[in-house]
């Protein structure tokens, strides 16, 4: 179902399955088998679509709902509910794992102690998006000890951020990168994807300033590249190190 979490279908729902966390989420009932799709917009590292009878139900110690713009519109804690016209919404729903739910009204929501539904008045098709908190390396990055080898692990780093937004401000959206071992060539053993990002920051070809740009290159999920120019590139902009922001030149 994507990088960090599976997803396994049954007569009863779907069942969530994070290996890194050792967690299970249940999700369910839902009245199809669900269609993966790409996710788009945040990295929600796992994305489905299908369709449901009744409503979805599952362990959640929170609610949150936003309108089709992400404003919240409404929190839901314990023994609470709340009904919602027509009109296309976002929930999310905290459990052993993340999950967000793309739905169209109207629905009801119901909550109790560690638990939460979401009813629908007709059948309805939904669309689902998954995020693990990892709070664990997921993959192993083996690379040599040069600055340039380093670099190359180090921007297998940024690929655990969950978002490009500033959200990325929450713990739980910055998962945690994956393990570092020094060899003789460069590999990637289990789930270390690069990191995705328009930005790219550059440093001199030296351990040092390779080892002092990695906690910045992982914040902004960024590649960690060596030359001679060190600078931060961010899309049509130019960064130099110490220096004022320049316009890049050229096409």
């Amino acid at each position: 179902m994507g990088e960090y979490v599976d997803l396994r279908s049954g007569a009863d729902g779907l069942t969530l399955v994070d290996p890194a966390m050792n967690a299970r989420m249940s999700l369910g009932p839902v009245g199809t088998e669900p269609t993966p799709v790409p996710p788009r917009g945040s990295r929600s590292r796992s994305t489905t679509r299908g369709s449901s009878r009744r409503g979805l139900g599952t362990a959640s110690a929170g609610v949150v709902v936003r309108d089709d713009d992400g404003e919240i519109v409404c929190r839901l804690t314990e023994s609470d509910g709340e009904r919602f016209g027509p009109g296309r919404r976002f929930v999310e729903l905290s459990g052993s794992m993340k999950v967000y739910v793309r739905i169209a009204g109207p629905f009801e929501i119901r909550t109790e102690v560690d638990d939460a539904s979401i009813v629908f008045d007709a059948p309805s098709r939904v669309r689902l998006g998954v995020r693990s908190y990892h709070e664990t390396p997921t993959g192993t990055v083996t690379t040599t000890p040069d600055p340039e080898g380093l670099a190359w692990a180090v921007s297998r780093f940024g690929g655990a951020i969950k978002t490009d937004s500033p959200d990325r401000s929450y713990p739980t959206l910055r998962g945690h990168p994956p393990r570092l071992r020094i060899g003789n060539e460069r590999s990637v053993r289990g789930t270390a994807p690069r990191a995705r990002s328009e930005t790219t920051v550059a440093v001199e070809p030296t351990t040092e300033a390779v080892m002092t740009a990695a906690p910045l290159a992982y914040y902004l999920g960024a590649p960690l590249v060596t030359g001679s120019d060190p600078r931060v590139e961010v899309r049509d902009a130019v960064f130099p190190s110490r220096t004022q922001p320049r316009a890049r030149s050229g096409c």
